[in-house]
């Protein structure tokens, strides 16, 4: 239904938003900084790991957000689509790793 892409639209907008702001330069820094230790690497990793579930668990409290766009079923949404932060904390300094070396 047409609706149905509004919704993903508007969780789009803001999810784009956020995934810009959680990034914290992590892939930038370490393309930067190709000479990092090891612990760095790792504490870089963590650290990404642990912003992506954060994020995740903000995001479960996206009520204003549906009240903001009178859209009910858009908060529900927003946490579906959340679970990527999850997955893409786990990918990004790995995969930058990969791209320095």
């Amino acid at each position: 239904m047409p609706v149905d892409y509004g919704l993903v639209g508007m969780a789009s907008i803001y999810l784009g938003v956020i995934t810009l702001i959680s990034e914290f330069g992590v892939g930038s820094a370490v393309i930067t900084l190709r000479d990092l230790s090891e612990e760095q690497w790792r504490s870089s990793t963590v650290s990404r790991c642990c912003s992506g579930c954060q994020l995740r668990r903000l995001l479960r409290r996206s009520d204003p957000l549906g009240r903001f766009f009178q859209a009910p079923e858009l908060p529900g949404l927003v946490v579906t689509l959340s679970a990527g932060f999850v997955i893409t904390a786990f990918k990004t300094v790995p995969f930058f790793a990969i791209a320095t070396r």
